[in-house]
Parts: C-alpha cells; structure tokens; sequence
C-alpha cells in the first residue's frame, strides 16, 4: 500500500485540489466560473508535472546496471517517481549532486514505473521513493537513504 500511495500522489493530491477549488467556486460564485477554475487549475497542475518530471531512465536494462556497478567507480542509484512531490522537489538536488560527484562517481536514475524500475525496487526491497543506495567500487551498497537527497560530504565519504 505504501508503493501505491507514493506512486500516484501527485494524481491523488493534484484531483483532491482541483475538486476542492471547483466545489468552493461552484459555490461562491456561478458553475461557468466553476468550468473556468477547473480548467485553469488542471491546466497548471498538468504544466508543473511536466516541467517537473525527468522520463529519462539512465539505464534500460538490468545487465546494464550490472556492468555499472562493475565498472569499478562508487556509484549513486537514485530510485525515483514522476508522480510523488517528494521526488519532483528532489530533482533540482539531484542534479546538483550529479555534479559535485562527477568526477569521482556515477549516479544513476531509475523511475519506479519503468520495467527495469520494478525489477531493481523488488530486488533492493525498496518500500519509499526517493531512495538513494550508494554502491562503493566494487559494487557493494554501503549505504541507503528514502525521502531526501544525501548531502554530497557524506557520500564521497562512504563511496570513496
């Protein structure tokens, strides 16, 4: 239960908005001003998921996530969702660490809804997004984080 509320808040949260704001127009004001906020409120909703989600997977296949982690650098697997506000406010985070870790370290981004996605979540057992799982040189985790981004100092601590 708790994957599928994190999968689809954004969903729950964005509809239960939308309701509350054409229920308090229809009320207040007139139904066609009710249309209006409805309509305005639905298109600004749609215009944050979309600015705000990634739909880029960094791999796409389970062996290329194996040859990763082989590879012999620490590297930083985020596990995320397009549709949980806690990711989409994680992001610009994310990519500020994937910067300050580059030189030393990967990160690799993995949606939940994606076939690989499903396949890593069930085989790390990961029960919140975000969740961030650092692998160390040899591909072994030495440490997991869910629900906010790791400080950069703390990392290339514990991969390095």
């Amino acid at each position: 239960m708790n994957l599928l509320i994190n999968d689809y808040s954004f969903i729950v949260l964005a509809s239960l908005l939308i309701l509350l704001i054409t229920t308090l127009t229809w009320h207040l004001f007139k139904p066609r001003w009710a249309t209006a906020a409805f309509l305005i409120t639905f298109a600004m909703l749609f215009t944050f998921q979309l600015t705000a989600s990634t739909t880029a997977d960094t791999v796409s296949s389970r062996e290329e996530l194996n040859n990763i982690l082989a590879a012999g650098k620490p590297v930083l697997l985020e596990l995320y969702s397009n549709f949980w506000l806690t990711c989409l406010r994680a992001k610009p985070d994310v990519d500020r660490l994937e910067l300050e870790l580059a030189d030393h370290s990967l990160v690799v981004r993995i949606n939940i809804g994606s076939t690989i996605g499903k396949s890593v979540r069930e085989e790390y057992n990961v029960a919140s997004v975000p969740t961030f799982i650092a692998f160390d040189q040899n591909g072994n985790e030495v440490f997991r984080q869910g629900g906010r981004v790791p400080r950069a100092e703390k990392l290339f601590r514990l991969i390095n």
